[in-house]
């Protein structure tokens, strides 16, 4: 790793990370306005998280080798529009169902800022010992720290 562009590549990964993660994180304080306005339990409340989830982890799948193939930048571009999409949707939800789709939706979308992370450490990181400093391990107590 080249000591600067690598510090480089670090800190944009960490970026790119942290920014695709909060859309998990913006819905949590409304969480309680929900359970009121969509007339539900706290049970389908907390599936919100699992649509999210399932979402983040399909995705995954796809954008590796759309990445591969078309580059980072249209693919970062392209999991954020999904994300902001998804988000813009939770916002005029009306239905618990209706939610349950947008924050999958955002989970699409999210699923490719952390491989796109994980993919700009791997192509700047050339050797052993720099790749296990920022392992996704690392990446994550970074992000936490960060956030």
């Amino acid at each position: 790793m080249h000591n600067e562009s690598g510090k480089i590549a670090i800190f944009f990964a960490c970026f790119i990370l942290i920014i695709g993660l909060m859309a998990m994180d913006f819905i949590n304080p409304s969480l309680p306005y929900l359970i009121q306005g969509l007339s539900t339990n706290q049970a389908n409340i907390q599936q919100l998280i699992v649509c999210y989830m399932i979402g983040l982890g399909i995705s995954q799948f796809f954008y590796g080798t759309f990445s591969d193939n078309h580059g980072r930048r249209p693919t970062i571009l392209i999991a954020y529009g999904i994300s902001i999409c998804g988000i813009l949707l939770s916002a005029s939800a009306h239905s618990i169902w209706l939610l349950y789709l947008c924050r999958f939706i955002t989970g699409l979308g999210s699923g490719g800022s952390t491989l796109i992370a994980r993919a700009i450490i791997s192509d700047s990181c050339h050797d052993q010992i720099s790749l296990k400093k920022v392992s996704p391990g690392s990446l994550c107590q970074a992000s936490y720290l960060l956030h």
